[in-house]
């Protein structure tokens, strides 16, 4: 199911804390500034989020725990941002970066206790076939 992000729902994204830049990241003293928290911080990851609100959905499912998201596209981070908003998730935040180049910076030792990296359909398809 994919959606089309109106002038409102656009509205609410610029609004919403739950996208978060590296230097946002950086300035609030990392995960645990970011979720303010009084405790140490452990994450659900899930790398490539695509379009599907699977990290919503588990964020949702957990609210006692704290979910991070992370994709390359905006276009698709945006799609489940706006899921989350509409569900009005509070645990999750969302990451546009290259997991490649932030992973051992962004997530420290000991703060991933789950992740997830979900692939899409495998076989080729007629596109493909260029």
């Amino acid at each position: 199911m994919s959606i089309r992000l109106t002038a409102r729902t656009r509205a609410l994204l610029e609004t919403s804390d739950l996208e978060v830049t590296l230097p946002e990241l950086a300035a609030k003293g990392g995960w645990q500034g970011v979720f303010q928290s009084d405790g140490p911080v452990k994450l659900g990851l899930e790398i490539g989020i695509g379009k599907d609100p699977h990290i919503v959905s588990r964020a949702e499912a957990s609210p006692d725990r704290f979910f991070v998201g992370i994709e390359h596209s905006q276009k698709k981070l945006d799609k489940v941002h706006a899921k989350a908003i509409r569900r009005r998730i509070r645990n999750l935040r969302l990451l546009r970066a290259d997991v490649f180049r932030v992973l051992d910076n962004v997530f420290p030792d000991d703060t991933i206790d789950a992740a997830w990296i979900l692939f899409p359909d495998p076989w080729p398809k007629k596109r493909h076939h260029k």
